[in-house]
């Protein structure tokens, strides 16, 4: 239950930070999912973001990712489709919880 309400925190903070993310890096679409590390798929406990981009933000990449864990006040990781490992790509594309 507490996982639970944990997620639907997550999501309501992510939702919140969509319009600025918009304005100032080129969100285009942003979700989330759980981190898949071993040969039978066991998710890990942080939080991974997948976004969509306008245009590639260069540098401005990792400052888009050191501003939403200041807003999220926790570390995560950030990442767009193309940056999906190969092994991984399709679990993860149909695990992300779209906002």
């Amino acid at each position: 239950m507490e996982a639970q309400h944990h997620d639907q925190q997550m999501q309501r903070d992510l939702q919140r930070l969509i319009p600025e993310l918009s304005t100032r890096y080129g969100v285009i679409r942003l979700g989330y999912f759980r981190a898949y590390t071993s040969k039978h798929l066991k998710p890990k406990a942080e939080i991974n973001i997948l976004v969509e981009l306008k245009k590639p933000l260069g540098w401005s990449f990792f400052e888009m990712k050191e501003y939403i864990e200041r807003r999220l006040m926790t570390r995560i990781d950030v990442v767009t489709s193309n940056g999906l490992k190969i092994l991984y790509r399709d679990q993860i594309l149909e695990s992300v919880t779209w906002l």
